[in-house]
């Protein structure tokens, strides 16, 4: 049997401004004041990852690894809208990312002047497929 372990290990976090107005619905800041939060923070967010993210098992077969890059818009409810792969390596890696991404729980608004406002956030995962040795099992890695 396949054994599973996620290891989390950077974050990055993109702000966008298109010089739209304010009023736009579809406009995101950066700088903020406060960036958008995962409800109990970082290492929250690591966890949910980990428990969450699962490498498919064609993936596995095929040897296939590299980074995925998704982004996604945290509006002024906390709720994950946009979600887009920017960076691909495999259809099925991209799906499995796409999935969690649109089920993460709320987030704490980002705020910009005492508003809330939408933040653009982008995430690089990693998918890495090592051997290891003591109990002959792949283990899976990605960087978040």
């Amino acid at each position: 049997m396949k054994r599973l372990w996620v290891v989390l290990l950077m974050m990055a976090v993109v702000g966008v401004v298109d010089g739209q107005s304010v009023r736009d619905p579809f406009v995101c800041f950066s700088p903020v004041r406060q960036m958008p939060e995962f409800m109990g923070g970082p290492q929250a967010l690591l966890q949910y990852l980990s428990e969450n993210v699962d490498y498919p098992k064609k993936c596995i077969e095929d040897s296939i690894q590299g980074k995925v890059v998704i982004s996604f818009v945290i509006d002024e409810k906390g709720c994950i809208t946009r979600p887009m792969v920017v960076r691909s390596v495999h259809p099925l890696l991209d799906k499995e990312v796409l999935w969690v991404v649109k089920r993460m729980p709320r987030w704490k608004p980002g705020t910009l002047n005492g508003k809330l406002i939408k933040v653009k956030y982008c995430i690089p995962i990693r998918f890495k497929l090592t051997s290891l040795e003591d109990n002959k099992q792949d283990k899976m890695s990605f960087l978040l």
